[in-house]
């Protein structure tokens, strides 16, 4: 296991987060910070986005969330989370 992490840390160039985006574990995200809800586009919520989260403890970069929030349908529930 500590081989494995320590080569995904030599491929990612010594990134503090060395995610692959593509396989997140979506339990392993917590933390989130939700912006750009607008209650008056209730249910919609179209303009919401995550502007913040934690990947197991560390946060997100700005590459890992944008492709967290092409993810729109846990976008939206993550607003409903917030909200209510």
């Amino acid at each position: 296991m500590e081989a494995q992490l320590t080569e995904k840390f030599k491929k990612t160039k010594g990134c503090k987060n060395p995610i692959n985006i593509n396989d997140m574990n979506y339990s392993k995200i917590n933390n989130i910070e939700m912006d750009g809800i607008d209650t008056n586009d209730y249910p919609d919520f179209c303009d919401a986005f995550i502007a913040s989260a934690d990947y197991n403890g560390v946060k997100m970069t700005d590459k890992q969330l944008d492709k967290l929030n092409e993810d729109l349908d846990f976008v939206h529930q993550s607003v409903y989370n917030e909200l209510f």
